[in-house]
């Protein structure tokens, strides 16, 4: 993973030129539709609020067109950012596809006889292909909220210092609780890809031989042990996202409403100190949207577990061999005279029986 997280990189710092606006103009976008477009609704229910007559249409249009000119630029830097991700993914992927295959070219002939065509094939497109979502959960999950973050803050300390320290406080408490739980969870999805691999392993070893299998009637055996290796891919599926939803997120969402309810009452106890109506609202709605960084942490581990996966460890294993288990070996054990290594190398013809010829 390492390995790989230090090719992306590379890609990143490469295009640069790309990576900035890709990374920063979503941010922008989601500063103005979070933060500034509802700081000109406050404005605005302060002014009603506070007024003794009733606010005419002309004094709320300026606030009005305010908030339609937030959310429209906002709604341009979003589509700026994303025109510029898309050419970041494409060019990195296209570089990276250009790398995996020099890596293969560049091996002797040996390490081709001791991996198998597919198996080197998929984990080459991985490899270059998860650039695209390690680039997206980047954006989007990291810059995308933390910047943001950032700038809301800095509004919320000029109403309240407290309302900041308290944000924070409970952010990173969340963050430090669940950090285990994300790694257990990392665990029983490593737990899960294992047995996945396994069922392809099988499946690909049947193809393979799949005039072995019918030779030596052997359909129902390795029916029999697919049904197998899916129940237990299926279990540990289950496990992993249940995982997720019954012990991460029944953990942070918690969390998050008691973060709102505390910052909701810090902005009531400061309303009455000049600030007024202005500020509960500021605070509601700056807290509501900060919070959700709650559940990023989740999410930003579940996007990072595609670069974390057996085929996901694709430069690192790029120059090894993965031997699989292969179902004509196993037969072969039984029927033939040759170790079960030798079986194929050697041309030795399996003895047949009634008892295993249909």
């Amino acid at each position: 993973m390492a390995l790989a997280l230090r090719y992306y990189g590379r890609e990143l710092a490469r295009l640069r030129w790309l990576t900035a606006p890709a990374m920063l103009l979503p941010a922008i976008g989601n500063i103005g539709i979070n933060y500034i477009a509802p700081l000109v609704i406050a404005k605005l229910v302060a002014r009603i609020a506070g007024g003794s007559a009733a606010l005419t249409l002309g004094a709320a249009l300026p606030y009005v067109l305010g908030f339609a000119g937030v959310l429209l630029l906002s709604e341009a830097a979003w589509r700026g950012g994303l025109h510029c991700l898309n050419r970041l993914d494409a060019l990195g992927i296209e570089r990276l596809y250009v790398i995996g295959m020099d890596e293969l070219f560049a091996k002797d002939a040996a390490f081709f006889h001791d991996n198998f065509a597919g198996s080197l094939t998929k984990r080459v497109l991985s490899f270059a292909s998860r650039f695209e979502e390690f680039v997206d959960a980047l954006a989007f999950s990291v810059v995308g909220r933390f910047v943001p973050l950032l700038f809301g803050s800095v509004v919320l300390w000029f109403y309240e210092p407290l309302l900041v320290v308290a944000l924070l406080v409970m952010i990173t408490v969340t963050g430090v609780c669940v950090l285990p739980l994300i790694r257990r969870r990392q665990a029983l999805v490593g737990r899960r890809e294992e047995a996945i691999a396994r069922v392809s392993g099988h499946v690909s070893d049947s193809l393979m031989n799949m005039d072995t299998v019918r030779a030596f009637a052997a359909e129902e055996r390795e029916a029999v042990e697919h049904r197998s290796r899916v129940a237990r891919s299926r279990e540990l599926t289950l496990r992993s996202w249940d995982y997720g939803n019954l012990r991460i997120d029944t953990f942070v969402a918690p969390m998050s409403v008691l973060t709102n309810a505390l910052g909701l009452l810090l902005a009531v106890t400061i309303a009455g100190t000049g600030h007024g109506v202005e500020a509960v609202v500021v605070a509601f709605t700056y807290y509501s949207s900060a919070t959700r960084i709650m559940f990023e942490f989740n999410w930003i581990g579940r996007r990072s577990e595609p670069i974390a996966r057996p085929p996901g460890r694709r430069a690192e294993r790029l120059g090894t061999a993965r031997p699989t288990a292969d179902s004509a070996f196993r037969m072969g054990r039984q029927s033939c005279s040759q170790p079960p290594r030798m079986v194929w190398v050697m041309g030795c013809s399996p003895r047949m029986t009634r008892s295993n010829v249909s």
